[in-house]
């Protein structure tokens, strides 16, 4: 190799490692993404589960395996999705949503005692909540659409009965291309889940006490 091939070469080395560190310093840090948790979440998570009327437990929930990463996905279109390197989920997005749907109960059964453990063996269940997320998707000028079926039993034995068991579905407008909007808009789908699973359970205790009253 004469002087100058040796010089190209090196030259072409250090074109190579310099971009390579120019990538590196501009890279932009990716934004981290958490539910706005509802007011009652916040007002009202002292409970005691001895003095509660009842108690729901939420089982972890499942998703499809294309949501199980950190990466926030929309839908490009009918066949392609995208995960966004750059803006992610601050936590296990299972995690959000189980927060979510035990949020939505709270606020809405205030009677009850929602419990996260996940060792049932830890007190009497009344209620068991499992949700298994199908899709959750959309494109960020969109609508966000949540498939996710849901399970109500009431009690947690081999004798427990099914108080709900629904494939639904919820479809929620964005209010533009923001991430910070498709956030909130997942959030308001799951909110809605987590009111149908709460009017099940809440229409179970009515009737379980309106057969009481009647001595059934």
């Amino acid at each position: 190799m004469n002087r100058v091939t040796k010089l190209c070469f090196y030259s072409a080395i250090s074109v190579v490692v310099l971009g390579l560190f120019a990538g590196c310093g501009t890279s932009p840090k990716p934004r981290l993404f958490l539910f706005t948790p509802e007011a009652a979440w916040r007002g009202k998570t002292i409970r005691d589960a001895v003095n509660s009327e009842f108690t729901v437990r939420v089982l972890p929930v499942r998703l499809s395996p294309y949501l199980d990463r950190p990466q926030i996905v929309t839908r490009v279109d009918e066949n392609e999705i995208k995960a966004d390197q750059f803006n992610r989920w601050g936590m296990p997005l299972d995690r959000l949503v189980r927060e979510v749907i035990a949020a939505g109960i709270v606020e809405r059964i205030p009677s009850a005692y929602v419990d996260l453990a996940l060792n049932r063996a830890m007190g009497k269940t009344d209620y068991l909540v499992q949700i298994e997320v199908m899709r959750l998707d959309g494109p960020l000028a969109g609508p966000v659409n949540l498939v996710a079926q849901a399970i109500v039993m009431r009690g947690d034995d081999r004798e427990a009965e099914a108080v709900l068991r629904r494939v639904a579905s919820y479809s929620i407008e964005g209010a533009g291309k923001s991430y910070d909007e498709y956030v909130s808009a997942v959030n308001t789908a799951l909110g809605e889940l987590a009111g149908d699973v709460a009017k099940a359970i809440q229409a179970d205790r009515e009737s379980l006490s309106s057969a009481a009253d009647k001595g059934e």
